[in-house]
């Protein structure tokens, strides 16, 4: 009698095992699904925050290049038209005109173009006579000061050493 009382207590023939998994509570498991579902909602807010700012740099970024290509074209411009008025300004039938006008400059004829020759020059001093206190000059530098002279009564200044 015993052992029928016994037979119909459930687990006499079965050894009594330990459950290993427990039962979760479904609240627990529903707090982990919304927990779940937040922290997608805020990864991909996140994400689509940082996507649209992206967007919106590099559109602002297109605007700034196509306003520097825009300067850069207008200075290259600017940098043209002063090269041209730099070389306008220094042309050689601008520097003649401004010459004869303004400082009264004018073209050398043929009648005022005087060649000298070169000669190596003679190395001599100039001597002083003892007695009468004179320089005495050389052969040479009496030579030098007629050519000298001879270019300024030609281009008619008159002078003589």
């Amino acid at each position: 009698m015993v052992l029928a009382e016994l037979k119909q207590q459930p687990g006499f023939l079965e050894p009594e095992v330990p459950n290993t998994n427990p039962k979760k509570n479904r609240k627990s498991l529903s707090v982990n699904k919304a927990s779940l579902i937040l922290n997608l909602t805020v990864f991909i807010f996140a994400f689509s925050v940082i996507g649209v700012f992206l967007y919106v740099h590099s559109a602002l970024l297109g605007y700034e290049i196509v306003e520097l290509k825009k300067e850069i074209a207008t200075l290259e411009n600017e940098n043209r038209r002063i090269e041209y008025t730099i070389a306008e300004l220094s042309s050689l039938d601008r520097v003649q005109v401004q010459a004869e006008t303004k400082l009264g400059m004018f073209r050398p004829q043929p009648e005022n173009v005087v060649a000298l020759q070169y000669e190596p020059p003679v190395t001599s001093v100039a001597k002083v006579n003892e007695t009468t206190g004179k320089v005495q000059q050389s052969a040479a530098l009496k030579k030098d000061y007629q050519v000298i002279s001879s270019i300024l009564n030609q281009v008619g200044l008159t002078g003589s050493f």
